[in-house]
């Protein structure tokens, strides 16, 4: 479920519960914690959509990517972030991603 969390531009919808990614079926995130970067694992083919927001709901980071693909969270500091992934088919999970360098 998708819900505006702030009326402000700056914020974007985010999801309000942090459900496993088994949502989207077959991802793997890893490592977690991380340091400069995190591998997102799939079991599809489809096109992979991945955001990373602060736990205030400010969006900080968003890329597409294949199914095997590695984000860089090197600019990102120490803290916990949502790790949100959504598919082309439109089906999302979240997953708590720590950052600790």
């Amino acid at each position: 479920m998708i819900r505006q969390m702030f009326t402000s531009n700056e914020y974007q919808d985010v999801i309000a519960s942090t459900s496993d990614l088994s949502v989207v079926k077959g991802i793997k995130i890893y490592p977690n914690p991380a340091q400069d970067f995190v591998v997102i694992q799939a079991g599809t083919q489809l096109q992979l959509e991945a955001s990373i927001y602060d736990l205030s709901g400010r969006l900080l980071h968003k890329t597409r990517l294949s199914p095997n693909g590695r984000v860089s969270i090197s600019n990102l500091a120490n803290g916990a972030y949502i790790f949100i992934i959504e598919d082309e088919a439109g089906k999302q999970g979240s997953k708590k991603l720590i950052v600790n360098k």
